[in-house]
């Protein structure tokens, strides 16, 4: 069973990721090519963001995981 990572608060990069997602920036590629972010940034902070339940992913067209702001990590971006 996965270990439940817990944030106190969000970093800025991870305040920057939310509000990509939320802005419709949805998949790692989308963050590469429209905001000029690196996979070897953004990939393993997903995975920890998705892992302390901020984010939400499903599998998109072409196999592409999308993210999605969970009521927790809406919460959490506005404070």
């Amino acid at each position: 069973m996965a270990q439940k990572i817990e944030f106190k608060e969000l970093n800025p990069l991870q305040v920057l990721l939310s509000v990509f997602v939320k802005f419709g920036l949805t998949t790692p590629y989308d963050l590469i090519s429209q905001a000029g972010m690196s996979v070897g940034l953004t990939s393993p902070a997903l995975k920890r963001m998705e892992e302390a339940g901020l984010l939400a992913s499903t599998l998109g067209p072409r196999k592409r995981m999308q993210y999605a702001l969970t009521e927790k990590g809406e919460e959490e971006l506005r404070k």
